[in-house]
């Protein structure tokens, strides 16, 4: 089977679980769970391919030469995923995202660039030999790579027949800035978009995700994820078919990188044959049990979502 090759952030997560206010200058205050893990878009997403029985993905991001950069490795090698594509830059800082999340308030994220910000158009790879899909993620924590370089990576995969995804998470300048004309002229290299609901709201200011995911789908190769937490996902496509797969209620342990894990579950569900909208209903179940487990059961293996690949069905979304 053909690789999938993921593009975009490495970082180390410290996750704060059970705020319910941050407390007043000069206090202290006592939270349920301080965690730090390997995390990031990069391996939110490929942790779960390889959880689901995929083929361990390619990564390429870069991390710091530190004591956070070598815990990056270690987690990659506990779940039996090569490391190579982490690049370690010398002398820097891995990139660190605090995760701040409670059952009053909505998640929020402080982040660190760290090495992410020395992520060069020259660590791009030369050659998509072999590659099937292909992710760009963590758009706006990959700064040099904005704009023309994400372009011409994704160019290059769609001329080489690869399926692309993008994935450009929050604006760090709050969509204040380039940040929306950078995106909207990313989409036609894009076979699948797959943004939050209020990514696509800012992008296109209409609060409604299939109004959103029609607007957003007219500039993608083939359609729109609408990733709409505990509403599920919608499915938008450039043809106008649109479907909804409504998410399982479920105890909420911890969703940071839900989104990713959606994102992995409909890779992995495309490339073994399934349907769009099966692809969604299969993303939306993955992502709903990994937000049920905790920090410590995160990366456990999925065998419930295990498919057999299609013979002779083929995917529905392909480059051409």
């Amino acid at each position: 089977m053909s690789r999938v090759l993921i593009v975009g952030n490495a970082n180390a997560d410290v996750l704060v679980n059970g705020v319910t206010e941050l407390p007043p200058p000069s206090t202290d205050t006592h939270v349920e769970e301080i965690t730090v893990r390997a995390a990031g878009p990069v391996l939110n997403t490929a942790f779960i391919l390889c959880a689901l029985g995929d083929t361990a993905p390619d990564l390429l991001s870069t991390i710091g030469d530190d004591s956070l950069g070598q815990l990056v490795r270690d987690e990659c090698q506990q779940h039996h995923l090569p490391a190579d594509g982490l690049i370690s830059i010398p002398d820097c800082r891995t990139g660190v995202s605090v995760a701040i999340e409670g059952p009053e308030r909505p998640r929020a994220f402080l982040t660190d660039l760290g090495a992410l910000a020395r992520f060069e158009p020259d660590h791009l790879p030369r050659s998509l030999t072999g590659v099937g899909d292909l992710l760009s993620c963590g758009y706006f924590c990959t700064p040099q790579l904005r704009g023309e370089p994400t372009r011409r990576l994704l160019s290059r995969a769609v001329a080489a027949g690869v399926r692309t995804w993008l994935d450009c998470g929050w604006d760090l300048e709050s969509w204040a800035g380039a940040g929306r004309d950078e995106i909207l002229a990313l989409l036609p290299q894009a076979d699948v978009f797959v943004p939050n609901i209020e990514e696509a709201e800012a992008l296109t200011g209409k609060s409604d995700p299939v109004e959103a995911g029609t607007v957003l789908a007219a500039l993608t190769r083939h359609g729109v994820v609408i990733k709409a937490g505990e509403h599920g996902a919608f499915w938008v496509g450039g043809d106008g078919h649109v479907t909804h797969a409504p998410a399982p209620e479920v105890p909420l342990a911890d969703t940071t990188g839900a989104g990713d894990a959606l994102n992995a579950g409909m890779i992995y569900g495309l490339r073994h044959g399934l349907s769009i909208d099966e692809a969604l209903r299969l993303g939306v179940q993955v992502a709903s049990t990994v937000v049920a487990r905790s920090s410590a059961e995160r990366w456990d293996p999925l065998p419930e979502f295990g498919v057999e690949p299609a013979r002779g069905r083929g995917t529905p979304i392909r480059a051409t």
